[in-house]
């Protein structure tokens, strides 16, 4: 077994004065003192639920200076925080922003709308052509360029957007990605053996660390126990430890060979020995059955309004729907989507590290607002409402200071942590669907309000419409 990783230094992120923030060059929003409030700042008469642990703290207020939270006090006392603008959060209720630690980047994605649906922070696991695209967009989001929310990011995954089978040219590869300033590595599920011992070794040497499927042509005992740190995809297990059917499989499937879950314990007790994470994605299962259902009730979505047209667009051509043998897809998907949710019941018992991802923006999977999607689908498996928003906060930012930048302090609301707020009108912690009744989103220190977040989004729509 080899040595496990537990911390690494990453690239910090730089930071711009005000706003940080992203989009694209090609239909950008751009951060102007008028889009969000600048300088010291606090949030008054609002209940903190501060995801540390505490039980939610009423009449309570945050004061914050240079893109951080400098300390929490009574609304009463907001006097003291002179100089400050002051911003009244009316009674509602103050929570971490949200973390989306499996995203991918595309052309003509605006990333205000992360923000606008309460996201503050996205992993990305895998660019294709666009990995240089993303990393020059995540620092311009450091330097507050553009309104987003601040991004890690890998280039091209290795065995899957980019082939390479020499485990010396991995090695390289690894250097490079590092010596451009990439945050992590991702591998995919036919990666060879060698090369995946080429890729751990070489990511441990720089201080980046391995995320990816499971590989399926060596034991998945052996990637969980020789350096893979993060799983993306619970199906993952369903696919390479039961032996799924792939597509090419399907005609011979008839659905009578169920994996026995039992079975799952001895992967997940590897998982949590050597600190293996998992991002289940939930919500990729659930929207590719919806997707098939009624494909005009997906993409009438009032929130795709928000993004470019040609997203919806790519969608429809590439419906799922369509590919032959859909009756078995469909069969193996409903079979998969109720072993997801177990695996990752058992493995949230287990003590694996479990953060909230939504793979978006692929097919039916909307960019920002899945994410409360993929909470919903946590309290299917039966999290609590604090566990699933603690799965999207809190976990979201020990898996990003664990395995992506060692430095990062986001995910709690506590003195010396981001900035990064959502404020919502009701109780999450009451019900897991209140975290989409937002009010306002600090991202680094600067305040978005509801009325600048539709307005900003409402100019998107007329640029897209021209």
């Amino acid at each position: 077994m080899t040595q496990r990783r537990k911390h690494h230094v990453a690239f910090m992120i730089l930071k711009g004065l005000g706003f940080t923030c992203a989009a694209l060059a090609s239909g950008c929003v751009n951060a102007g003192p008028n889009d969000a409030e600048r300088g010291p700042s606090v949030i008054t008469n609002v209940t903190i639920v501060a995801m540390d642990g505490s039980a939610p703290l009423e009449g309570k207020a945050v004061v914050i200076e240079s893109g951080r939270i400098r300390k929490l006090i009574d609304a009463r006392d907001v006097d003291e925080a002179l100089g400050a603008t002051v911003i009244d959060g009316r009674g509602g209720y103050l929570t971490p922003g949200l973390i989306d630690v499996h995203v991918h980047h595309r052309e003509n994605i605006d990333y205000l709308n992360y923000v606008a649906n309460g996201v503050t922070t996205v992993v990305g696991l895998g660019q294709g052509r666009s990995a240089e695209e993303f990393r020059q967009l995540r620092d311009k989001i450091a330097a507050g360029r553009f309104i987003g929310p601040r991004v890690y990011t890998t280039a091209q995954a290795i065995a899957n957007q980019i082939k390479i089978d020499d485990p010396d040219v991995a090695r390289e590869y690894v250097h490079r990605l590092n010596g451009e300033g990439y945050d992590l590595i991702k591998i995919y599920n036919n990666i060879p053996k060698d090369v995946f011992d080429a890729v751990v070794d070489e990511s441990a040497k720089v201080g980046l660390c391995v995320f990816g499927h499971l590989p399926r042509n060596f034991p998945v005992e052996y990637s969980l126990s020789h350096g893979l740190d993060v799983v993306a995809h619970a199906e993952e297990f369903y696919f390479a430890y039961f032996g799924g059917p792939r597509d090419q499989e399907l005609n011979a499937f008839d659905g009578s060979a169920l994996p026995d879950i039992s079975k799952a314990q001895a992967v997940i007790d590897l998982m949590a020995q050597n600190e293996v994470a998992l991002i289940p994605n939930l919500i990729f299962s659930f929207t590719i059955m919806k997707f098939w259902e009624d494909e005009d009730a997906t993409l009438a979505d009032p929130e795709l309004g928000y993004w470019h047209p040609s997203l919806r667009d790519d969608w429809r051509q590439a419906n799922g729907a369509r590919r032959t043998r859909i009756d078995k897809r469909m069969l193996r998907e409903r079979i998969k989507y109720g072993f997801v949710h177990e695996f990752t019941r058992r493995a949230h018992e287990a003590g694996v590290l479990i953060a909230t991802g939504t793979d978006a923006p692929v097919q039916g999977v909307i960019p920002g607002s899945s994410l409360h999607g993929e909470m919903r689908e946590l309290i299917k498996t039966g999290f609590s409402f604090e566990e699933a928003l603690a799965a999207a906060t809190r976990s979201g930012g020990l898996l990003i200071a664990k395995y992506v930048d060692a430095q990062s302090r986001i995910g709690v609301i506590a003195p010396g942590y981001e900035a990064d707020l959502v404020l919502v009108a009701e109780n999450p912690l009451d019900d897991i669907r209140n975290m989409s009744r937002i009010e306002g989103v600090m991202v680094d220190g600067a305040w978005l309000e509801r009325a600048s977040l539709d307005r900003l989004r409402s100019e998107l729509v007329g640029r897209y419409a021209k």
